[in-house]
């Protein structure tokens, strides 16, 4: 038990680490274009789900880590779709995005109507059009002729084939959607017919499988932005890659003896 208490703690340490060697590399102005702010504002969605993380295992609460890991981890993919494709298509995904986005917005205001939220949605749906015309003149100006989704998960790491941890994304659904699965961790039998549910994991197992899960993510996610707006992955950051490396292997084989 010590010895998984110490991986927990080098985890810890770890994405801590890790998390200061982003924020240190990412610029403190960056100019984009109007399209390129869509994936600016993922990346930085992305460091604040990671950010948030952290926080959660380090309160001892791993299950509600993985949930906001899903986020982090399909808006990593995202990232890494868009830094794979070329700008014209990063455009075309970019203001598909934002096109999808509005509609849904609008869907919203026009059911917070009919719920009796609110009686005028006037200017909520002209300001809708507005951001819509504003992006189909961009479209044309760009010489976008078809906007474009991005990927699925699994099409995604299928088409680039990316080596991540899809088992886990698809575990972290039952979590998210409170499937009985997400009771295993924090339900215990302590007694004939009695059971007491916990609402703090302190598994260092668990937390530290998180943890790493939650880290590869984010400095996936950072490459991407990197190879997108033009910084590199530094020294120090690489040697703590290799550092999450060594980390995630020893958990693998503490999983392997405990399974023989």
């Amino acid at each position: 038990m010590a010895g998984e208490s110490n991986v927990w703690e080098g985890v810890r340490d770890l994405l801590e680490r890790i998390e200061e060697r982003m924020d240190a590399a990412f610029p403190a102005e960056i100019s984009v274009t109007p399209a390129d702010a869509i994936a600016l504002g993922i990346y930085s969605r992305c460091m604040s789900l990671f950010r948030s993380i952290v926080l959660l295992l380090s309160n001892n609460q791993p299950e509600e880590a993985l949930m906001l890991w899903r986020s982090l981890f399909t808006d990593s993919l995202r990232m890494r779709e868009l830094a794979a494709v070329g700008k014209e298509d990063r455009i075309a995904i970019e203001l598909g995005h934002y096109a999808h986005s509005l509609e849904r917005t609008k869907q919203r205001f026009q059911r917070a109507k009919k719920l009796g939220v609110t009686d005028d949605i006037t200017s909520e749906l002209a300001h809708i059009e507005d951001q819509k015309t504003a992006m189909e003149n961009y479209r044309k100006r760009f010489g976008i002729e078809k906007l474009k989704q991005f990927s699925s998960e699994e099409n995604l790491i299928k088409k680039l084939n990316l080596n991540v941890d899809l088992w886990a994304f698809l575990y972290s659904h039952a979590f998210v959607h409170g499937e009985d699965i997400a009771q295993t961790f924090r339900r215990r039998k302590i007694q004939t017919n009695v059971l007491a549910f916990f609402s703090h994991n302190a598994d260092p197992g668990l937390l530290a499988a998180v943890g790493l899960t939650a880290a590869q993510s984010a400095i996936d996610t950072h490459e991407a932005a990197g190879q997108m707006f033009g910084w590199q992955v530094s020294t120090e950051l690489q040697k703590l890659i290799e550092e999450l490396d060594d980390l995630q292997r020893r958990l693998n084989e503490r999983s392997s003896q405990k399974k023989n």
